[in-house]
């Protein structure tokens, strides 16, 4: 059928994961069964410590890469955990 099956939201800041988890109870419980969330703090510099090559299907970034300090080096680490290689593989908002 399609649509998101796992979620994982991986951030630095410990408040900005309870906000996420906080409003994710509001949400119907349909769309809380369908969708498994993963929250894990952590430093988006260390995504190859966390997570093994091919393990996700997209990558997304919403304001936060502008605060890695090694972008070359994130930017990397993110396209090894993608599991398709293409030459746009993640998106940033």
């Amino acid at each position: 059928i399609g649509g998101i099956q796992t979620l994982v939201q991986y951030e630095m800041s410990k408040e900005s994961l309870l906000r996420a988890q906080l409003e994710a109870v509001s949400f119907d419980m349909d769309r809380r069964r369908r969708v498994k969330v993963h929250y894990i703090e952590a430093d988006e510099e260390k995504l190859s410590e966390h997570f093994e090559p091919a393990t996700f299907d997209m990558v997304l970034s919403n304001l936060s890469l502008h605060w890695v300090n090694d972008l070359p080096s994130t930017l990397k680490q993110i396209k090894s955990i993608l599991k398709v290689r293409t030459n746009q593989p993640y998106k940033f908002f």
